[in-house]
């Protein structure tokens, strides 16, 4: 059980407001469904924290606090519009998931080279169904650098080849460029590739006179 109630606990939404006090301080007004999720979060950190070390922060009251509360501190400080944040040793995923939670247009990378926190993050981030969030079971400092990380040249010219497919508009093309020279790294691209293959395999090709769907 986990001390201080689950999220159906009459307790478990006393800090709704401060949640959005702190969001809207980056004026943000977090959505039912996104404070759903926070404590839906809380939920799998607490149960998961049960069988391995995520936090110190076991009492559901305080988590709500010291772990929600603290990371949406940061929302002032970051940018508005789309954006790339990287949570290094991320842990339980304090404060990438939070954040990630508040702020859907930015893109979000979980760091955390220990493989069953790791596993944590990756089942956290599906059963959220974050889409906006990639975990990394890497050390920091290897994702840093280019080697195994990079998408290889041949990954690079095979998507560029597929993007380049009359099936794509102006407006995917840039986007899907925009993306390789941004977001790609070898384990990203491949989903991306498979994602082109099936475009282009079941697309038909525009003509001039067509518009973008």
């Amino acid at each position: 059980m986990i001390p201080g109630g689950g999220s159906d606990s009459p307790s478990a939404h006393q800090h709704d407001a401060l949640w959005q006090t702190l969001a809207q301080a980056a004026h943000i007004v977090l959505s039912p469904e996104q404070l759903a999720s926070l404590h839906r979060y809380l939920d799998l950190l607490l149960e998961a924290n049960a069988s391995m070390n995520l936090t110190r922060i076991v009492d559901r009251s305080a988590a709500e606090v010291q772990h929600i509360g603290d990371a949406l501190t940061l929302l002032p400080f970051l940018s508005t519009g789309p954006i790339q944040i990287a949570d290094v040793g991320s842990g339980g995923g304090v404060p990438g998931i939070v954040l990630a939670i508040a702020r859907p247009d930015a893109t979000v990378c979980l760091i955390e080279s220990t493989q069953k926190k790791a596993r944590f993050l990756q089942i956290a981030t599906v059963e959220l169904k974050l889409s906006n969030v990639e975990v990394l079971s890497e050390r920091a400092e290897a994702v840093g650098r280019p080697g195994p990380y990079a998408p290889t040249e041949k990954q690079v010219a095979f998507y560029q080849r597929l993007a380049a497919s009359p099936v794509f508009s102006e407006e995917e093309r840039q986007r899907a460029l925009d993306w390789l020279g941004t977001k790609a790294t070898r384990q990203t691209i491949k989903d991306q590739i498979d994602w082109l293959k099936r475009q282009v395999e079941t697309r038909k090709p525009r003509t001039s006179g067509e518009s973008a769907a």
